[in-house]
């Protein structure tokens, strides 16, 4: 029974691990994102004629 159980919660810690490595390569994807977005250089404004594509 213990064997058992080790080994459920072997399973759950490397699925957890895996889900980790994911989520932080997407929160880093994320990052690079918001930065570029921060550095790059400013648009305009849309028009009020432009408002309702936006």
């Amino acid at each position: 029974m213990f064997g058992v159980a080790a080994c459920f919660v072997f399973v759950v810690l490397i699925g957890l691990g895996t889900w980790q490595v994911q989520r932080r390569a997407w929160k880093l994807d994320l990052i690079a994102r918001v930065d570029a977005r921060v550095h790059a250089p400013a648009v305009p404004a849309p028009g009020p004629a432009e408002w309702p594509r936006v």
